[in-house]
């Protein structure tokens, strides 16, 4: 479309020029194609105009052209922008990404994950594939529909470029399928999946997954509200950003590096307000660490803060 309304324009500054070039002879070729232009978008400054009879046939044909070809080309795009808009929304586009985090299969669990991500996270780039998303999700996450057990589904997902792969379906035995797929087309991602059967944890784990979260862990808190109340209501505050007053963070421990942690403990407290809690190390997390021992180079600090 494009290189029609060029050329049109290019032809029609020619026959202007033609035909114009005797009657004005300071016309250059370029007021000529100028003058096309200006005509054919209706514009009409006036500054140049046709002087000889065939000069002003040739700018009504260039006007009503103009107008059909600029009509036109706004229609192209506007259709290139509402099918973009529609296969993003309807999930039917391919996703060019790199680094970003994959959710695989929707339950009523996966937008309470995408809530508290994005409320830590507000950059995330999520991309969820499945067939039963539906349309109201965040405008802010990709959707590719289909079967998370599809090959081709999950390359339009882009799988194979993703830092995180999520599992939040609530029917292990596809959460294991699921997962195995994922690890076969993703050597490097960090897989996280959630179990319903707290028995299902070490085949999830083995067939690829590096992180199993049990969803019984709810029906536990439920449980400590009967004989320890405090405590489950403060593991919620801890665990949500989103309902909480109070966070969970991990940092590089360096500035604490070479001193013990019950010395660490009142350095953070006083200082900066922040109660550590666990220490993680080449070797895993280590959660309330002894007071003597002594933070390394590449340990990270898990601490408590204020929201």
């Amino acid at each position: 479309m494009l290189a029609t309304l060029a050329t049109i324009l290019v032809i029609s500054a020619a026959i202007f020029y033609m035909f114009e070039r005797s009657a004005n002879p300071g016309m250059s070729f370029l007021d000529a194609v100028y003058w096309a232009f200006i005509t054919a978008t209706t514009i009409g400054y006036g500054d140049i105009t046709p002087t000889t009879p065939p000069s002003k046939i040739v700018a009504m044909i260039v006007a009503v052209a103009g107008i059909a070809a600029f009509t036109a080309l706004v229609g192209v795009v506007a259709d290139a922008l509402v099918d973009s808009a529609t296969r993003r929304i309807l999930g039917i586009g391919s996703v060019k990404k790199r680094g970003h985090i994959v959710v695989l299969g929707w339950s009523p669990l996966t937008p309470v994950f995408i809530r508290e991500l994005k409320s830590n996270v507000p950059q995330a780039d999520i991309v969820i594939v499945d067939e039963k998303v539906p349309l109201t999700v965040d405008e802010n996450v990709q959707v590719v529909r289909g079967d998370p057990l599809d090959r081709n589904v999950l390359e339009k997902a882009a799988i194979s470029q993703a830092r995180y792969i999520v599992v939040t379906e609530l029917d292990d035995s596809r959460a294991v399928l699921e997962v195995l797929h994922a690890r076969k087309a993703n050597k490097q991602a960090s897989i996280i999946a959630l179990v319903v059967d707290d028995e299902n944890i070490e085949i999830l784990e083995q067939a690829g997954a590096n992180h199993v979260v049990p969803v019984t862990i709810a029906a536990m808190l439920a449980a400590s509200f009967i004989f320890e109340p405090s405590v489950p209501q403060v593991i919620i505050d801890l665990a949500s950003s989103t309902l909480g007053k109070t966070d969970v963070i991990e940092e590089d421990a360096s500035r604490f590096m070479g001193m013990r942690f019950s010395d660490v403990l009142v350095e953070a407290k006083t200082r900066y307000n922040k109660i550590p809690i666990a220490v993680r190390t080449s070797n895993g997390v280590v959660v309330n660490p002894p007071g003597d021992y002594v933070i390394k180079e590449g340990d990270h600090l898990i601490s408590i803060v204020n929201s």
